[in-house]
Formats: structure tokens, sequence, C-alpha cells
């Protein structure tokens, strides 16, 4: 029979490569969101989206993967332009729970972990920041 320091031992064991695993996952993620393909449907559903209220017949639906994607692509200015990024912003103000919860902690990492950066970084991050904050402002969150 185990001692409790050996049980212990493998629940902390257990977490660690639960945490590692998660964090690969969410890279993985990322990366997969990555293909043109994935950032043309993530554009294809904003736009759905922003029209569903003025349109008899939109087609959009929701789609947990996408907005996934949305949350995993939003703050990449390369890949999702200034108008995509307003839609996606507006998108997550309508939403609630866990995915706005969601947006909201990964823009106050961004924002905090710039704040720990070198001058050159904080440069080079500077247009990621700046979505990071006005994300937190659209959504009333900023401190």
């Amino acid at each position: 029979m185990p001692s409790s320091k050996q049980t212990v031992e493998k629940k902390e064991r257990k977490e660690r490569e639960s945490s590692t695993s998660r964090i690969e996952k969410k890279q993985s993620f990322v990366k997969n969101s990555m293909t043109d393909e994935s950032v043309e449907n993530v554009k294809t559903y904003l736009k759905q989206w922003s029209l569903k209220n003025r349109e008899k017949e939109n087609t959009w639906k929701f789609h947990k993967r996408t907005q996934k994607r949305i949350q995993a692509l939003m703050f990449q200015k390369d890949v999702l332009s200034k108008n995509y990024f307003d839609m996606a912003c507006k998108y997550f103000t309508e939403s609630k729970g866990a995915a706005r919860d969601a947006v909201i902690a990964d823009a106050r990492k961004i924002i905090d972990d710039n704040e720990r950066a070198s001058d050159a970084k904080k440069e080079a991050n500077k247009p990621v920041v700046r979505r990071a904050k006005k994300l937190l402002e659209d959504l009333d969150e900023f401190e």
C-alpha cells in the first residue's frame, strides 16, 4: 500500500503532466488554427454573425470550435484585420460564461506579460497590447 507521501507525489506528478498536456494542446490548436482554411472559416463565421440580426435568412450558427479559433487568432494583427478584430470584439461583448472569461484572461495576460517584458519586446508587442486593451474596454473590463 502506498504511503500518503507517495500518493501526494503521484498526484503532483499527474497535475504537472496534465498542465503540460493542456498547454501543448492549446499550442497545437493555435498552430492548426493558422491554416488558410481555418482563418477563412473564422472570417466567414464573423461576417455571418455580424449580419445575423439584419438578414431574415442568415446562415450563421454557433460553433464552439470556431469560437475557440477566434479566441486563438483575434490578437494576431497579421491574421485578422482591424475590421475582423472589431467584429470579434462585438462578438465577445455578446458572449457569456467561459468564452468571455477566457478572452478577458487572455487579454489581461497579454498586458501583464508586456509590462514585465524588455523595452524591445514591448515595442514589438504594441499592436497586440493595443488589441488586448481595446477588447477589455469593449467588455467594460479595463482596469
